[in-house]
């Protein structure tokens, strides 16, 4: 039997890419020992626990945010990866921004940040997700005969997801 502690307390990891979209499976709780005693049902009256689906919610969520910044990108010639992480808060603010690229591309990192700031302000956090880790990883080629980019979307929600229960 799960607790209401251990439901609240599981996390969605979700990545998404503009290729594919995929929710990380969430760990099983470990199973009692055989001897350890059962536990005691819930009284009568007391709220089941539900449990809430919040991946349909995280995948509109980044497929719009990869809207905003694919249209406000202009990335620069060469062979460009450029990671941006932060923090986002539970109405979309930022904070904890960092910018890093590889190899070391001053111009790749301007334009990542550009789009960053353009699509901003962003929009709450989807569900009751508190605060979420956001990275963001811009991949670009551009050349005289080639060009092509991807940009992907991780969101990780941080501390405990208010999960609704039965009235």
């Amino acid at each position: 039997m799960f607790t209401r502690e251990a439901l609240l307390s599981s996390l969605v990891v979700l990545s998404f890419s503009t290729a594919q979209a995929y929710a990380a499976p969430a760990k099983k709780a470990a199973a009692p020992a055989k001897a350890a005693p059962a536990a005691a049902p819930m009284a009568p009256g007391m709220p089941m626990p539900k449990t809430q689906n919040l991946t349909p919610q995280y995948n509109a969520y980044a497929t719009q945010l990869r809207g905003k910044l694919n249209t406000n990108w202009n990335y620069p010639d060469g062979k460009n990866h450029v990671t941006i992480q932060c923090v986002l808060s539970a109405d979309g603010v930022v904070s904890d921004f960092q910018i890093s690229s590889s190899p070391k591309s001053a111009a790749a990192e301007e334009a990542a940040n550009q789009a960053f700031n353009q699509a901003q302000p962003l929009d709450s956090l989807p569900g009751n997700t508190p605060s979420a880790r956001l990275t963001l990883t811009f991949d670009s080629t551009s050349s005289q005969h080639e060009s092509s980019s991807n940009l992907k979307t991780h969101l990780e929600p941080l501390g405990k997801v208010a999960v609704p229960v039965n009235p």
